[in-house]
Order: structure tokens, then sequence, then C-alpha cells
């Protein structure tokens, strides 16, 4: 409730979702920890997934690079650093 519209005010959109991402991760993990201590091993799959999800939006990027209707991963890094050092 907190740390939302803090990252928000002071460093937009990008920051309100990492916040949130943040949270996320925490309370993913401790589901992996107690999960795994009752034996349910759902953890490989799930990041077998992220990574293949991960792969497949770069790729995409990439094809729309080549397209010509997208900036790919070159033009995706310099706005993300932008986006963190609050210059957008």
């Amino acid at each position: 409730m907190i740390g939302v519209p803090l990252a928000f005010h002071y460093f937009g959109f990008m920051g309100a979702v990492a916040v949130i991402s943040l949270g996320e991760i925490v309370k993913y993990a401790a589901l992996w920890m107690l999960s795994h201590k009752e034996h349910l091993h759902f953890g490989r799959d799930d990041l077998a997934l992220t990574f293949a999800f991960a792969a497949t939006a770069l790729a995409i990027g990439e094809i729309t690079r080549l397209l010509g209707i997208g900036g790919g991963i070159q033009g995706m890094i310099p706005q993300f650093l932008l986006q963190i050092a609050g210059k957008v």
C-alpha cells in the first residue's frame, strides 16, 4: 500500500510495476519453499515457462525490428534505462 504510490511518484509507472513485481517474487518464493516441503514440485515447470515466455517476447521484438515495425532489443533497453533514470 505504501511502496507502489511512492515508487510511482519517484520513478513513474515503471517503478510502480517494479514494486508490484518484487512483492510477487517474495510471495512466489515463500509459496515455492512451502510447497517443496510438501513434496509439490511445480517450480521447475514455472521457471521453464518463464524462460520460454521471455525468449518468445525477445524473439517477437527482434522479428518486429527486422520487419521495420519495431525497435527490437536495441530500442527497448535505452528506453528502459531512461525510464529508470526518470528522464522520460
